[in-house]
């Protein structure tokens, strides 16, 4: 069993970094990518509304949970796995060939991102469902943090260290790097651990059939109160709103403010590691204060720290003071979203595991990106330091239905 658990973990790792890679491609570096074109900071707002796709993903989600033989649960997760991942570095290879010289076309990039992003959503509900269908055995905290380690290796080398390999090399480099790289991770795919033994399924997409069970679930979890189910689904929609606002635009700033692709890079790459302090933080506070009080420090903690932008206002050009500024807010934001997980997780059933927890993330992402889309003319009209202000208010109502549903039994859990 030993073996066995390890096993699980290392490729919870993997699967973490795998899912990290093309998130960060079409979430922040892109948005450089068009700054140096010369796209207005109104059209980069709206062309971020591709990461709706990562949003609206529980539309869709019953295909994770879709065979078209007889497997089990975990086998069919594999499965899916390892086509999400040679798709992805396919698309990545027809960005890169679509990138340079007369092959060129802004059409065509959008249309692939968000194929992009897509493919990259169906690998995410599919390593999500496999990371909840795991052995008991797998304890779902270390899993949980073992999946952000990897996600946030995964971020750094497509949000922070390509930043300095394209200083050195170009686009259309990077992307067949990354691509490569997901290719390689798909035949570590091919040895993913899963249960021979589990309930064989053989299913067709049946979405409505899916959120009708979530939405019964979350009527027994709120002790058959519905007004409750409301405000889990409100806590869950608003929690991250307050990264998920300055997320878009952040990079952008840096680079009005005179920093350089290379002390941004540098930055984000150390900072990163950062966030993982963080995630290990937040498992501590599940285990020893209990999910209510982790979800109210994290969400506090999460807003309050994009305060530490406004300090680069007043401070010039340095890259300490920028490290040290993104060191606490991805400190705070590892805190607040390894607790998230943990409650979102405890919202599913294994029955739908895929469809379930797909509904439920994407709820946690789908007010804030719309919002995100329209920080592009704040930023033109107001300023920065407006949109920055707005993003730590933010937190106000996220305290306010978190208080709602303090007594139900997931958030009393005892203690470990």
């Amino acid at each position: 069993m030993l073996n066995q658990k390890l096993s699980y973990r290392l490729h919870m790792s993997f699967l973490g970094f795998s899912c990290g890679l093309p998130y960060g491609l079409v979430f922040s570096t892109t948005v450089i990518w068009l700054k140096e074109l010369g796209v207005s900071m109104t059209n980069i707002g709206l062309i971020s509304g591709i990461t709706l796709i990562y949003a609206i993903k529980f539309t869709y989600s019953p295909l994770c949970d879709w065979s078209p033989v007889k497997t089990s649960h975990t086998q069919l997760r594999k499965y899916w796995i390892i086509f999400c991942q040679v798709l992805i570095g396919l698309l990545l290879h027809s960005i890169s060939v679509n990138s340079i010289g007369e092959t060129f076309s802004i059409v065509n990039i959008v249309v692939l991102l968000l194929l992009l992003g897509f493919v990259s959503t169906l690998q995410d509900m599919s390593v999500d469902a496999w990371r909840i269908e795991c052995p008991e055995y797998c304890d779902q905290g270390v899993m949980i943090t073992l999946y952000q380690v990897g996600y946030r290796f995964g971020l750094l080398l497509s949000s922070s260290v390509s930043l300095i390999l394209v200083s050195w090399y170009s686009w259309d480099v990077l992307f067949d790097l990354i691509g490569i790289i997901i290719l390689f991770l798909a035949l570590i795919a091919l040895y993913l651990p899963y249960e021979k033994n589990a309930q064989v399924i053989y299913r067709t997409m049946q979405p409505i059939n899916a959120c009708k069970q979530l939405y019964l679930n979350l009527i027994q979890i709120a002790e058959r109160k519905w007004r409750v189910v409301i405000f889990i689904i409100l806590l869950i929609m608003f929690y991250r709103i307050s990264d998920l606002l300055i997320a878009v635009m952040a990079r952008p700033f840096f680079m009005d403010l005179g920093y350089s692709k290379i002390q941004i890079g540098s930055a984000s790459a150390v900072a990163l590691y950062i966030i993982l302090i963080g995630n290990g933080i937040g498992a501590l506070i599940i285990k020893y204060c209990g999910l209510y009080t982790s979800m109210w420090i994290g969400g506090l903690l999460a807003a309050l720290s994009n305060a530490v932008y406004l300090m680069l206002y007043v401070t010039p050009v340095n890259s300490y003071v920028l490290f040290f500024a993104m060191s606490i807010e991805n400190f705070c934001t590892g805190i607040a979203s390894t607790s998230l997980i943990a409650f979102m997780s405890l919202l599913v059933q294994k029955e739908s595991t895929a469809t379930h927890y797909a509904v439920v993330s994407s709820f946690s992402v789908l007010i804030g990106k719309i919002i995100a889309t329209q920080t592009g003319w704040v930023v033109e009209l107001y300023g920065y330091k407006t949109l920055f202000i707005g993003s730590m208010v933010s937190i106000v109502p996220v305290l306010l239905f978190l208080k709602k549903i303090k007594q139900i039994t997931i958030l009393r859990l005892p203690k470990n």
